[in-house]
C-alpha cells in the first residue's frame, strides 16, 4: 500500500504508468481502491509448520530447516497490465 502511494504521489498512473504486485495475497488486496496483484501463499500450511516448529523448540529439540513444497500462484487484479511488448 506504501508503494502505492509513493508511486501516486510521482504522478504515475497504476497499472498504466508502472504495474504493482505483492507477496502473500492478504485479504486486504482485494479491498483496495485499486485491487492488488499478489503471490498467493499456503497460509495454513505456513502456520501449521510454525506452530510444529515451536512445540518442537519447547520439548528440547534443535531448530530445523522447513521446507514446504508449493507452486507460487498469482492472484491477478487491477494493479498490473500485460507489457505491449509481449
Amino acid at each position: 500500500m506504501g508503494a502505492m502511494h509513493a508511486i501516486r504521489q510521482l504522478g504515475l498512473q497504476i497499472p498504466r504508468g508502472m504495474s504493482i504486485i505483492a507477496y502473500d495475497d492478504l485479504p486486504l488486496a482485494d479491498y483496495l481502491d485499486l485491487p492488488l496483484t499478489t503471490i498467493a501463499m499456503p497460509l495454513i500450511e505456513l502456520g501449521a509448520a510454525a506452530v510444529d516448529a515451536v512445540v518442537d523448540r519447547l520439548q528440547g529439540h534443535m531448530p530445523t530447516d522447513i521446507h514446504i513444497p508449493t507452486s507460487p500462484r498469482i492472484v491477478l487484479r487491477e494493479s498490473t497490465r500485460r507489457s505491449n511488448s509481449a
